[in-house]
């Protein structure tokens, strides 16, 4: 389909107040104002609702495509920029991530294939904005109790904000934007709740930016029409398994 004129004008000025935003957030990163996470997640929640309002402002799909280039180069840019302290809003010199690639490559994974279902395209980024973000800034303020996930060190305090907060975003979701009855609603929002939280514990190098949108995308394509004894089976067989590894792993120790 042939872009609109008026989706150039999009373009122009999300391009536009997305530089402005990320100047912002540069400025206060050297200025120390903020710290260095808090900075990044709240570019994370900034991208995460640019690209929630895509559906509703873009009708063709390239569009959107051509929009996703424009963020791919500008990451580029910022990333190879010399001693001016934009690369650090993307991430630390103890911390190197691509998450931000990541994230980018997600949003046009889901308008290419979802974009015509709001509940397919949306959920997926919300539960990456926000849940992901509270549960680092959680972790890393408040965390007290850490464990080893095989793949860096995460914080139980994170981890149980991230289930928290996805469950009671899946559910408020599906109340209000579905026709699901509320026991499924219940079970579906347990599954990708419990399920997100051991993608995100066990993701590195950013990852959990691509692998959570996409876990909660395929989970809602094959299983949000499945009925409440096929939903009970799933989450009763995910348990047995959390617990089976959770015992294995106190005898290892």
């Amino acid at each position: 389909m042939k872009i609109m004129p008026y989706e150039i004008f999009l373009i122009m000025a999300i391009i536009v107040m997305f530089l402005v935003f990320f100047f912002i957030l540069n400025k206060l990163e050297k200025a120390k104002k903020f710290d260095s996470e808090l900075n990044r997640k709240i570019l994370h929640i900034g991208t995460g609702i640019c690209g929630v309002s895509l559906p509703f402002l873009f009708k063709t799909k390239i569009s959107v495509i051509i929009l996703v280039l424009c963020f791919f180069a500008i990451i580029a840019i910022v990333r190879n920029l010399k001693n001016t302290g934009a690369k650090d809003v993307l991430e630390t010199k103890s911390r190197k991530t691509w998450g931000d690639v990541y994230f980018v490559s997600t949003l046009a994974f889901l308008w290419i294939f979802s974009s015509d279902d709001k509940i397919m395209y949306c959920l997926p980024i919300v539960i990456l904005m926000f849940s992901d973000a509270f549960a680092a800034l959680i972790g890393k303020f408040y965390g007290k109790y850490k464990y080893d996930t095989g793949f860096g060190t995460k914080s139980l305090e994170g981890s149980i904000i991230f289930f928290l907060s996805t469950y009671i975003l899946c559910s408020n979701f599906f109340l209000l934007f579905s026709d699901i009855k509320n026991m499924n609603i219940v079970l579906i929002s347990l599954l990708i709740s419990t399920l997100t939280m051991i993608i995100e514990a066990i993701s590195w190098n950013g990852l959990d930016n691509f692998f959570i949108p996409l876990y909660v995308y395929l989970f809602l394509r094959l299983n949000l029409q499945k009925d409440t004894v096929d939903l009970v089976n799933r989450l009763i067989l995910i348990l047995g398994l959390l617990t089976i590894v959770y015992l294995n792993r106190k005898k290892l120790h």
